[in-house]
């Protein structure tokens, strides 16, 4: 899954991004751009059959639905 970063709070400084949001294997960054690798997370690389479908956040959870 990827995101746009356009603005980072409280400090939206290049190196602050990157610092924060290079987390490998599960987030990496570059120009400006964050990408969450699912299928690092065991939950999600467990399952045997399907694909994802969609992806919700609610309250702060995010909600990944898994078709078969």
């Amino acid at each position: 899954m990827f995101f746009t970063i356009t603005k980072l709070k409280p400090i939206n400084a290049e190196w602050v991004r990157h610092k924060v949001l290079n987390v490998p294997p599960y987030l990496s960054y570059d120009n400006q751009t964050a990408c969450l690798n699912l299928d690092s997370f065991d939950v999600v690389s467990k399952i045997p059959v399907g694909s994802i479908r969609s992806f919700n956040v609610v309250d702060n959870v995010m909600w990944v639905s898994i078709g078969i």
